[in-house]
């Protein structure tokens, strides 16, 4: 398929539907997605969010500006070849145990 190449995603500044970012990370499984920008993207983070890259070699991920206020347990145990995560400008003020569960 066309987007199985597809390395580097920007959707920046466009409002997301919690089911539609599932949706959208159960879509790029399998690909070659290294590096995805959700900033300023109204997410709110669940545990399965980012189930989809399960299968994927993302390693850069932006969540940057998202007002944020907690990161879910085993939120990012989906991206084991994480490497960088921007959380600047949100507002966590919970961090769930073993939310960078599994992302070694």
């Amino acid at each position: 398929s066309t987007i199985g190449s597809l390395r580097s995603l920007v959707l920046n500044n466009v409002a997301l539907q919690p089911n539609i970012t599932k949706q959208l990370c159960e879509e790029l499984s399998g690909t070659d997605i290294a590096a995805l920008f959700l900033r300023n993207t109204y997410l709110k983070l669940e545990a399965n969010t980012f189930s989809g890259f399960a299968k994927t070699k993302l390693g850069f991920l932006d969540l940057s500006n998202n007002r944020l206020t907690r990161l879910p347990g085993k939120a990012f145990q989906w991206l084991p070849h994480l490497e960088y995560l921007n959380l600047e400008d949100n507002a966590v003020g919970r961090i769930a145990n073993e939310t960078f569960t599994g992302s070694d």
